[in-house]
């Protein structure tokens, strides 16, 4: 990968969102055959639940399912397997634009200025139809608020209660697409179990989540659940390949790491260096940790400080991936690891350090890393306290 991210990098971002400005197509979500299989076979055979769930990691596509699936109970001219993607309500809800497709996302509040989803639907749209698998914490970069505590409210309850009690304005359904459910407060959970229990007619409810278990049982009961797997390499490759014109062993090396979530691997081929920088700028950190040469660490930190956002948190999300593949080497068969031939020579090496005392504390550290660095937190603190704490758990005193 030695001048990838120099090609990369030379690209706009627009080069590689392209061919999804308007991702409301089944053919257009990356692989999950066997849901979209499901999906339409639902639809065909009149068997549409009114309240479904689509559960699923980031990076898998649940977005780009749920809006793929309300276009296709939209279309007027639905195909055997997919929405026409002409008719006029194809060409609303593919710009999100239908005056029967209702969208409801997590948002900060500010006053009587923004409380509901509407006062922020021109931003949202915006983003999404630029790349539908983002995570919220994107979402929300983009309107500098990343470090503001997202909620689904009260207000936005009653918005959509509102609204949906209005008649359809032109199509079979009405459906509300509610874009990370697991926000709404337990006051605006309990305000909509009513409707979601007893909706009005041809009224659907699709729920889109990462954390099933932070919604209200009583709102999970009355779902009928879609588990959405992480995608496979191979999915995250062709997508790699094909669009945005890598070429396979770069893109296998990307896929590798970003482990069946397409937002990292969007998000790596975007921002990463390359995954040669951060092996040297691993191996060099650790070897600084291992010696505990404490003026080595604090250029090493000044250095990483310097990275962009994306780049600390990538880099932070490749360590994690390294402890692993330590672990996976030690324990399991070497054939399992998900590494690069000069990686797997390093972790022949390192992974004497990582070991079953020490991976639960690691993992917890860099978990919090990534979480503080997502939240704005300032990195030469967070790579200082995480370059001691590597140091003590990793090579104590003896």
């Amino acid at each position: 990968m030695n001048d990838f991210y120099s090609r990369v990098s030379s690209c706009s971002s627009s080069a590689f969102l392209i061919s999804y400005l308007y991702p409301m197509l089944f053919s257009e979500v990356i692989g999950q055959s066997a849901i979209k299989e499901r999906l339409v076979r639902s639809v065909r055979d009149n068997r549409v639940s009114h309240a479904q769930m689509f559960l699923g990691p980031e990076g898998s596509g649940t977005l780009p399912l749920a809006l793929a699936y309300a276009q296709f109970l939209l279309c007027t001219d639905k195909q055997e397997n997919d929405a026409c993607g002409k008719c006029p309500s194809c060409i609303k809800a593919a710009k999100l634009e239908h005056p029967d497709l209702h969208l409801s996302f997590p948002i900060v509040k500010e006053g009587t200025k923004v409380e509901k989803a509407d006062d922020r639907i021109a931003e949202f749209r915006k983003v999404v139809l630029e790349q539908p698998y983002l995570p919220l914490r994107h979402f929300l970069s983009e309107l500098d608020e990343e470090s503001k505590r997202p909620i689904i409210g009260t207000e936005e309850a009653g918005s959509i209660i509102h609204k949906l009690n209005y008649k359809a304005y032109g199509g079979e359904y009405k459906i509300l697409v509610m874009w990370m459910a697991e926000y709404m407060n337990e006051t605006a959970a309990n305000n909509l179990l009513k409707i979601i229990e007893e909706p009005p007619d041809q009224t659907l409810f699709i729920l889109v989540t990462e954390n099933a278990s932070s919604i209200l049982p009583t709102i999970l009961s009355r779902t009928q659940l879609i588990k959405v797997p992480a995608l496979g390499d191979e999915e995250i490759m062709q997508v790699l390949v094909a669009d945005h014109h890598i070429p396979e062993d770069e893109a296998h090396n990307v896929c590798m790491l970003a482990e069946g979530n397409y937002w990292a691997a969007h998000s790596l081929v975007l921002d990463l260096e390359d995954s040669g920088y951060s092996m040297q700028t691993f191996r060099a950190w650790m070897l600084l940790c291992h010696k505990k040469n404490i003026p080595g660490i604090l250029d090493w930190v000044e250095e990483a400080a310097r990275l962009t956002r994306e780049q600390q948190k990538n880099f932070v999300r490749y360590a994690m991936h390294i402890f692993r593949q330590c672990i996976i080497g030690t324990y399991t068969d070497n054939e399992l690891l998900r590494a690069r031939e000069d990686e797997r020579d390093f972790i022949s090496k390192f992974a004497q350090f990582v070991h079953g005392y020490n991976i639960v504390d690691l993992t917890e550290e860099f978990n919090k890393a990534h979480y503080y660095l997502e939240r704005n937190a300032n990195p030469k603190l967070v790579f200082l306290q995480l370059s001691f704490r590597v140091t003590t758990l990793m090579f104590p005193k003896k």
